[in-house]
């Protein structure tokens, strides 16, 4: 069991990592095209945060006991997803991407310290 503690961590470090990055890379692009030092953002830039939170998120919840907070994964992951794909044509959606991040870093954390306790509770 411990091996399988280990596995969903690193899956939920990768996600948190992932997310954080999310929001930086969200925060900044606006930014830098204000001060003119970048155009606009390469679509493969979301795909690859898409993507890797869809598997972090999938390895996290892929043993996990919890219903709740697999569900809470899932549905901060389809609006992540929902407000990647259509931010161009929904300006609001940018800002609903990033809160959508901070619920998925927010359900990683959870699962951490859940995962703690199924450990402790197994010793």
């Amino acid at each position: 069991m411990n091996n399988s503690y280990s596995r969903i961590k690193k899956a939920d470090i990768i996600g948190i990592a992932g997310s954080s990055l999310c929001i930086v890379h969200c925060l900044g692009i606006p930014m830098l095209t204000t001060f003119s030092f970048g155009s606009s953002e390469t679509p493969g830039v979301k795909y690859f945060f898409i993507l890797l939170s869809f598997l972090s998120i999938y390895k996290s919840i892929e043993r996990g006991q919890n219903q709740k907070l697999s569900f809470f994964l899932l549905s901060s992951f389809a609006g992540f997803l929902f407000s990647s794909l259509f931010e161009e044509e929904f300006g609001w959606l940018h800002e609903a991407g990033i809160l959508f991040s901070l619920l998925i870093i927010t359900g990683h954390v959870i699962s951490i310290r859940s995962c703690k306790k199924c450990k402790n509770e197994e010793l």
